[in-house]
């Protein structure tokens, strides 16, 4: 069950749904939701879908709708934990914007981001991607996007290079076309949660979306304790790859197919590996998987100039000998 905690009875027409599933994030919260505040483009509503936290969220959430009447905000709270994509599935269906995009509630975003992103998107884009700057809480670096990877403003060129992972950006980082989506019914997969934003963008890119860029940074990506990426166990690390190979039965070119798996699904088996050394995860894997993954993982070092990484080759020895 869904419980609409609302506090606006009527609603005017919008341009852009922001929407934020948050779980027990009660020490981020606030700094999301005043990013959403602070944007330098208003026309939005701010869809916030309460995942049963069992912290204090939803009386920082009451407390943020009593401070800021002016804004457009509607509430949602899930009768018991379900999760992201749920929650994120229930923001598409109760939004009423023309374009969509998503904000994790430890995240938050550049005071530009709307603005920035919804005057490209209106060129008849589907969707429309920006940089995207990780601040690890836990080593307490910043790993700026622009150090790590390209931007590229062809539609054509985006979608090849994002499958081949010659180029990557988040799916929060992103602005999307409602009307797309609907159309070609691309939702994120409920039954997963660690690889459903890579199968939820690779869905509409396969589905001939018209992308565009925004050449800056405009969301700010955190990696904290207790999240979904420093969480992990043995069945979580594997979803990523079964969410690739549901991928790959879509890919009908066989040429492109081959880039994918040479490119973002051997940077997939490559992450796989070293998050298996990370966060010592006991995977059970037979000879034979590792043998494949491991083939895969070094197409992805040769591509990637680790050859003469020494924390490559710990990752996979540590992995083969499990």
């Amino acid at each position: 069950m869904i419980i609409d905690v609302g506090y606006i009875v009527s609603i005017p027409a919008t341009s852009v749904s922001i929407i934020v599933p948050i779980f027990n994030c009660e020490n981020y919260l606030l700094d999301c939701l005043n990013s959403i505040k602070n944007q330098s483009y208003q026309d939005f509503e701010l869809i916030l879908i309460n995942d049963a936290s069992t912290d204090n969220t939803q009386d920082i959430i009451d407390d943020f709708l009593q401070k800021n009447k002016e804004l457009n905000i509607r509430t949602y709270k899930n009768d018991s934990n379900k999760g992201d994509c749920f929650s994120r599935n229930l923001g598409i269906e109760k939004s009423l914007g023309e374009f969509i995009c998503f904000c994790d509630a430890d995240d938050f975003y550049h005071p530009l981001f709307l603005e920035s992103m919804l005057s490209e998107i209106i060129k008849f884009k589907d969707l429309v991607y920006c940089g995207y700057d990780i601040l690890n809480t836990i080593s307490r670096k910043t790993i700026l996007y622009e150090n790590r990877w390209q931007y590229i403003n062809n539609s054509k060129k985006i979608i090849s290079y994002y499958l081949q992972s010659r180029i990557h950006f988040a799916h929060v980082g992103a602005v999307y076309r409602k009307s797309f989506l609907i159309e070609k019914n691309i939702k994120y997969n409920e039954n997963t949660s660690h690889g459903s934003d890579l199968e939820f963008v690779c869905n509409i890119l396969l589905s001939s979306a018209r992308c565009g860029c925004v050449q800056k940074s405009l969301y700010y990506y955190r990696i904290r304790t207790g999240s979904i990426t420093t969480s992990l166990d043995a069945k979580k690390v594997m979803e990523p790859i079964y969410c690739f190979r549901r991928i790959i039965k879509k890919i009908n070119n066989p040429i492109l197919k081959y880039k994918f798996i040479t490119g973002h699904y051997s940077s997939c088996i490559y992450h796989l590996i070293t998050e298996v050394y990370t966060y010592q995860i006991p995977v059970k894997h037979s000879v034979s998987t590792k043998i494949k993954f491991s083939f895969l993982s070094y197409i992805h070092i040769i591509k990637k100039k680790y050859l003469f990484s020494k924390d490559t080759y710990k990752y996979l020895f540590h992995y083969i000998t499990l």
